[in-house]
């Protein structure tokens, strides 16, 4: 089977989960025999940027362009608000992605689309240019891009949005408009995920599907180092630094902790970053990463006693944390979103109120005080893991394939 998947992002250029994920079951797939294309964005680095540049990554075919706006979707989280906006009103009306993709689409001939986050390539036209085509369309969706102008459905004060505010119900409506009787199939990460668009009146007519992302094989069969008397407990989060990721709420809480025993690594970059070390004001047992690769933050996830996903939006799932499961690592998180899906409390870690840090303290110094308590929630962390294994995963894709042919 040809299969195309159509992404916004695709490593090494990063932005968060999507495309990690895009990337892995890519690259599983062309493993299979399939045949893989990858379409995806490319940073402006000259007129020349603006035409699809061919290279191949183990199989897999991958198509890069800069897709004209008035800057790169990777340079979005440096720009001011009205920027942005300014930047998602063209990317309403802008004719030239779509353009680009369908001449690929035609010389490629591919059985079926897979698209994930295609902000950037001006995603109503883009469908419906897909939809007029006649090829069959497959929908992973990673955010709330389809009806929340900044994707995450979070206020700028950083509390979660309830009802969406006039500019985002407006867009909603747009969105709906574009998008009607064009999604035959659509999946979520979630059930949480798929209930936020069922709710805002999308994909109603859709065939919908639940399938959790995998995890990596790397992932698995780790040496667990679990924490001795006299070793230090390294508390890891790993993932983008900014404000909805609440790594504040986890600073704040490791402060409290005072203990000289215990070590919290924060693995990852974003524009947060500059704010986060300062917050940190310079502790010695605060250790900033920087961004690693997989293999790294694999053996980080053994090394570490727990990992904190402190979200403070609606996380649509989660892939640190069924990494750091399947690494025998326990996951102290915030109740909200999809993450209560993939966390049972007191089973395989523990579920916070989302930004309250007095809370997480409390529940990493019992991990800290009570290394059985910890040994037990390591046991059940690997064997919660073992259902997101990519080899299911494969097999559940390529039955939603033939289904969508």
């Amino acid at each position: 089977m040809k299969i195309c998947f159509i992404t916004h992002a695709f490593p090494p250029e990063k932005l968060g989960g999507a495309e990690i994920y895009a990337q892995r079951i890519s690259k599983a797939l062309a493993t299979r025999g399939h045949r893989i294309v990858v379409i995806t964005q490319a940073p402006f680095t000259g007129i020349s940027s603006l035409l699809p540049k061919v290279t191949f990554d183990d199989g897999i075919k991958l198509y890069r362009f800069y897709p004209v706006n008035i800057f790169s979707i990777y340079r979005a989280h440096t720009k001011p608000v009205l920027l942005k906006g300014l930047w998602r009103i063209l990317d309403f009306v802008n004719p030239f992605p779509p353009r680009i993709i369908k001449r690929i689409l035609k010389k490629e001939k591919p059985d079926i689309i897979h698209t994930h986050i295609i902000h950037g390539f001006s995603p109503f036209l883009l469908l419906s240019t897909i939809k007029k085509l006649g090829i069959p369309l497959v929908q992973t969706i990673h955010s709330y891009g389809f009806f929340c102008i900044k994707c995450d459905l979070l206020k700028f004060s950083g509390k979660p949005c309830h009802s969406l505010p006039p500019h985002c119900r407006l867009y909603s409506y747009i969105a709906q408009s574009a998008l009607a009787n064009i999604h035959k199939t659509v999946i979520s990460p979630s059930q949480f995920c798929l209930e936020m668009h069922k709710n805002q009146g999308f994909f109603k007519q859709s065939r919908c599907i639940v399938l959790p992302n995998p995890v990596a094989d790397e992932n698995f069969g780790q040496q667990k180092n679990n924490p001795g008397p006299e070793t230090k407990f390294v508390i890891l989060y790993a993932g983008r630094l900014t404000m909805n990721k609440g790594v504040h709420i986890l600073i704040d809480a490791f402060t409290q902790l005072q203990s000289d025993t215990a070590m919290l690594f924060i693995a990852g970059e974003g524009p947060w970053e500059k704010r986060l070390r300062q917050k940190a004001d310079a502790n010695p047992n605060i250790v900033f990463t920087g961004r690693l690769d997989f293999p790294s933050l694999v053996k980080l996830y053994a090394k570490a006693a727990v990992t904190v996903v402190p979200s403070l939006y609606y996380e649509p799932f989660g892939n640190v944390i069924i990494e750091s499961l399947a690494a025998g690592t326990p996951v102290i998180a915030s109740r909200i979103g999809g993450i209560p899906e993939l966390i049972r409390h007191g089973y395989n870690g523990y579920l916070f109120e989302p930004g309250n840090s007095i809370q997480l303290k409390n529940y990493l110094k019992c991990l800290m005080d009570s290394p059985p308590i910890l040994k037990e929630l390591s046991e059940y962390a690997s064997l919660s893991a073992r259902q997101y294994r990519i080899c299911d995963h494969l097999k559940e894709l390529e039955k939603i394939y033939v289904t969508a042919i």
